[in-house]
């Protein structure tokens, strides 16, 4: 969404449950703000999505990236995703063999082990004539709002003691004031 005319003084402040109030100031105006989910990858470089489709003669199917039998009717798996095999004790050891209920009937090349689908982070990015000039991400959702000038909008500028020598009340706050005002006068006048 755009927001400022030039000239402005943008201001973006979003907030996240994770991360707080966060403020940016963009030297530019006007701008697009845009949120959106940004792909991150917890499963680091050795993950090994290759491996192969197990089917027995039962028609059940396990995707692997490696097996081995013994006496034809026990078997070990490397299960995709992992990287290592499933059993390895902390010796170094697979004592651990699984029954083969049914024989092995095929194995499918073709279909191996899905693509992790990594978590999502949540992003905000501000854009100026289409360039991204500011990223920021959270793992909780962001909401923001922004401001053109020294105020956000819905909002009015006062003049205040303290830094920054103004203050922004709420639009919101004002009406609800001139309107209680408005209702004493006129109980005051109607006696």
């Amino acid at each position: 969404m755009s927001y400022c005319n030039a000239g402005d003084k943008p201001r973006v402040e979003y907030t996240s449950p994770s991360q707080g109030k966060q403020i940016f100031a963009s030297p530019y105006s006007p701008i697009d703000v845009v949120l959106d989910r940004a792909k991150k990858n917890i499963y680091g470089n050795d993950y090994n999505a290759e491996g192969y489709t197990i089917i027995l003669t039962n028609g059940q199917e396990t995707t692997v990236i490696n097996h081995r039998l013994r006496n034809g009717n026990e078997i070990q798996f490397w299960s995709c995703g992992n990287t290592d095999w499933d059993n390895r004790q902390p010796d170094g050891t697979y004592p651990i063999w699984y029954p083969l209920p049914v024989p092995i009937a095929n194995i499918d090349q073709s279909r191996g082990c899905p693509p992790p689908i990594p978590p999502q982070d949540y992003r905000i990015q501000v854009l100026y004539q289409g360039n991204v000039i500011f990223s920021d991400i959270s793992d909780t959702p962001i909401n923001y709002i922004v401001s053109c000038g020294d105020c956000p909008a819905n909002h009015i500028k006062c003049e205040c003691p303290g830094y920054p020598g103004y203050c922004c009340i709420p639009c919101s706050e004002i009406r609800n004031g001139i309107a209680a005002a408005t209702s004493a006068i006129r109980s005051v006048n109607n006696g």
